[in-house]
């Protein structure tokens, strides 16, 4: 969001939330943003940086709860904390597509499939991350494989400018908790939560867990 715009979200009840913008004039020489490109702005750092973030948090948990084996590896280091966070994103990435592009010429596919110019084109980042002739079962979690190439971030000059601090604050979020609740488990582990109802994300939509908290030391 530009320096010179700031916002503060107002609570109220349910669905009356509002946000309060202080818009002091633009550096020199810069235009004013409209209302609906602040407004757009906003929803752009709320999704892309609070929402994805949440997804890539909690399904990091899931996976590594979900398989003892991992998790006993990453406690003696035989994993570590970016392995966990690679392999999340390889297998659940945080967005499950980005909709939507068009085609500005023919594109033809090795598959003699040919994109017309003009079609619309979705990139489904969730699924290349499971592309069997790249990674070997994947659909199972295996943080210690060797090839956890993805595009959850994705690629180019559209790769996410916030893909470092994502990493930063899952392997933060794993490290301290795990660290502070070692006896942490899955309230339902045979259980696969539901996932969010979204064409865009991809994350589920509760996590329950059985804290287990560490005996006090005195």
């Amino acid at each position: 969001m530009p320096a010179w715009t700031s916002c503060r979200l107002q609570a109220g009840p349910p669905g009356r939330r509002s946000v309060h913008g202080h818009h002091p004039p633009p550096p020199q020489g810069q235009p004013a943003l409209s209302a609906d490109a602040q407004r757009d702005t906003l929803f752009g750092v709320l999704g892309a940086g609070f929402e994805t973030t949440v997804n890539l948090i909690t399904s990091a948990f899931f996976h590594v709860l979900r398989n003892p084996a991992s998790l006993c590896a990453l406690r003696t280091g035989r994993v570590t904390y970016d392995d966990i966070v690679e392999e999340t994103l390889r297998l659940r990435g945080p967005l499950a597509q980005l909709p939507f592009r068009y085609a500005v010429n023919d594109i033809p596919l090795h598959t003699a499939t040919v994109i017309k110019k003009g079609d619309v084109i979705s990139f489904m980042y969730a699924a290349a991350g499971r592309d069997p002739a790249l990674h070997d079962d994947p659909d199972e979690f295996r943080p210690l494989r060797k090839e956890k190439r993805h595009v959850a971030f994705g690629h180019g000059v559209h790769h996410c400018p916030g893909a470092s601090l994502g990493r930063l604050e899952t392997r933060t979020a794993l490290k301290t908790v795990l660290t502070a609740l070692p006896d942490i488990t899955l309230a339902h582990p045979d259980h696969t939560p539901a996932l969010i109802h979204s064409p865009v994300m991809n994350g589920y939509q509760v996590l329950s867990v059985i804290p287990h908290p560490a005996p006090s030391r005195r």
